[in-house]
């Protein structure tokens, strides 16, 4: 069995703010937690419950990329074999990328045409400067199998200097969490 990996990142640094829309979504639902900001980025890990509200609709992304002035780059790592990212901004998918769209089952060629990314869609809306064309050739050698999709996943998180692309709450829940990092349990109210 492969490795699990999902987290979504936030462009922004005013991380008291950005916890404070987390939780009122969060409402007892799912706990989360939220790192300080890295390169300009927050990471929110969600625990089983807000992956599982999150599955299919992502709700959860496109309700955050509502209430705050934010691109929202959600990554998942499915069993160390297929990699993907969603791109949300003012509460709408602007952007999805699979690395096997035929794993679960054969796909048209339609589909398989919109889950090649189109990260030239919204690399202009960083506020920093990112080669798009190595990015293409990332996603690019992801879909054909030549790069391993962990591979292709760090080089993806380098590119746009993503932090804890690798991990999930679990795996953090298990390491010693740093103090600035807010973790907010459904069962308690949030702790700072």
């Amino acid at each position: 069995m492969g490795t699990f990996f999902d987290s979504i990142h936030i462009r922004t640094t005013k991380i008291a703010e950005f916890n404070d829309i987390v939780t009122a979504i969060a409402k007892g639902r799912f706990s989360y937690i939220l790192t300080t900001p890295y390169q300009g980025w927050i990471s929110l890990l969600l625990d089983e419950n807000g992956l599982n509200l999150d599955e299919e609709s992502n709700d959860i992304c496109l309700d955050l990329s509502r209430r705050c002035e934010s691109l929202i780059l959600k990554t998942k790592e499915y069993d160390s074999d297929i990699f993907f990212y969603t791109c949300f901004v003012d509460g709408k998918i602007i952007d999805s990328f699979i690395s096997h769209p035929d794993y679960f089952e054969p796909i048209s060629q339609e589909e398989r045409n919109k889950s090649r990314g189109q990260p030239e869609s919204w690399v202009n809306l960083l506020d920093f400067s990112v080669d798009v064309n190595e990015l293409r050739q990332i996603l690019d050698l992801m879909q054909s199998d030549v790069l391993c999709n962990t591979d292709g996943t760090w080089r993806f998180a380098g590119l746009l200097f993503l932090d804890n692309v690798c991990t999930n709450y679990y795996m953090l829940k298990e390491t010693e969490l740093d103090p600035e990092w807010i973790t907010y349990d459904c069962t308690v109210t949030a702790i700072y």
